[in-house]
Parts: structure tokens; sequence; C-alpha cells
């Protein structure tokens, strides 16, 4: 397989590898956002109910729970992309990896059927030839 071709499947590797990552990062950090949010969405609920607090206060707890509940979305939306992207990748490695392999087996058989070839016609000694022995009456090729 060609050099560049190589470099090229394994930069699109790398960036396949390095966009999973940062995927994951991500949503462990959206993941454990949502999770503090609605631990202090609780504890502010507790507290609110155990003093009863006004509406403006059960106002910001339903926003609150809307930001979460967005938070969430976006969570699912950014793994939505991510799948999308490495499905893209995978198809086009398939697409690329496929020719390649074909481009690469031909290479290989010209290159060992043009040795073949030259090593033959270098190894072949020029009075080497079994039909100059035989003549037309003994069967050789101009007797046809």
């Amino acid at each position: 397989m060609p050099a560049i071709i190589q470099i090229c499947v394994v930069i699109v590797t790398m960036a396949v590898v390095v966009m999973a990552i940062m995927t994951l990062r991500l949503l462990v950090r959206i993941d454990g956002l949502t999770k503090s949010v609605a631990e202090g969405v609780k504890a502010f609920e507790d507290a609110i109910e155990s003093t009863r607090a006004s509406s403006q206060i059960h106002e910001l707890i339903g926003t609150t729970r809307q930001i979460a509940h967005s938070l969430r979305t976006v969570a699912g939306n950014v793994e939505g992309v991510t799948q999308r992207a490495s499905a893209i990748s995978h198809e086009l490695l398939d697409e690329v990896e496929r020719p390649v392999h074909q481009a690469a087996s031909l290479v290989r058989g010209l290159k060992a059927g043009t040795n073949f070839l030259m090593q033959r016609w270098t190894r072949r000694a020029p009075s080497n030839n079994n039909y100059s022995r035989i003549g037309p009456q003994e069967g050789g090729p101009e007797h046809a």
C-alpha cells in the first residue's frame, strides 16, 4: 500500500479516535452537570417546601428543571452527531480501503510478473533455442 494512503488512513483513524474521546469527555461532563443540577433542584425544592416559599421560587425550580432537561437533550444530540460522524468515517474508510487493497494487489502482481519476465529474459542464452536444432522435416515450427 503506498505510503501516502497509509498516512491518510492513519490520520483519519486518529481523527475518529480523538472525536470519540472528546465526545465521551463532553458527555461525562454534561452528565455530571445534569446530576449536580438535579441534586441542587431537589435540595432546593426540599428547602422551599419546608419554608413554604413564594410562587417565584417555584417558577425558578421549573426553569431549572427545563434547563436540566435541555442539557440532557443537548447531550443526546451530541451523542447522535458523534455516532453519525463515526458512521460516516467508517463508511469513508470502507470505501477507500477496498480500492486501495485492490490497487496494491494489482501493483504487487504486476511487479511479480515483471520480475519473473525480467529474470527469464536475463537468464536466457541466445543459443538456448530448442527449435534451432530441429529442421522442417523433423517437426519444427516451419513444418506447420
